[in-house]
């Protein structure tokens, strides 16, 4: 059920990331390929925010140990900004130099080279409705 779910999701934004980072990835029959060496960081990473921040927060959280600064410019709207902001909020407390740079037609993300997560951190998740599911 939950691979129907995905499925009709749209992917697009995802793959166009994806080759961005140097990774080879794409759909076939309901089913998602990658193919990856590691990333290749580029100098600014472009993604839409119209759709969905899901994946570019899914980038984020993988900014650790990084060769090069890196930089994403997230075109606006973007429709889901609280999430993108709890993204990076929680990787601030996690220790990452992360920034938000707000322009006229987009928000850049700028994180910092070589960081490395932080071994012994303890977060005490916040308790809420959405927990009871």
């Amino acid at each position: 059920m939950v691979f129907l779910l995905l499925a009709k999701r749209p992917q697009n934004d995802i793959i166009v990331i994806l080759e961005q980072l140097g990774v080879k990835s794409y759909f076939r029959e309901n089913q998602f390929y990658i193919s990856s060496k590691g990333w290749i960081v580029p100098d600014v990473l472009s993604a839409s925010g119209e759709i969905s921040s899901q994946f570019i927060s899914g980038v984020l959280l993988n900014c650790w140990r990084l060769e090069k600064d890196f930089k994403v410019r997230i075109a606006k709207p973007i429709i889901s900004r609280g999430y993108l902001d709890l993204t990076v909020n929680l990787l601030k407390i996690c220790g990452m130099s992360i920034s938000l740079i707000e322009k006229p037609d987009s928000i850049e993300v700028a994180v910092e080279k070589n960081q490395k997560p932080p071994v012994n951190l303890k977060l005490q998740p916040e308790i809420d409705i959405s927990s009871a599911f």
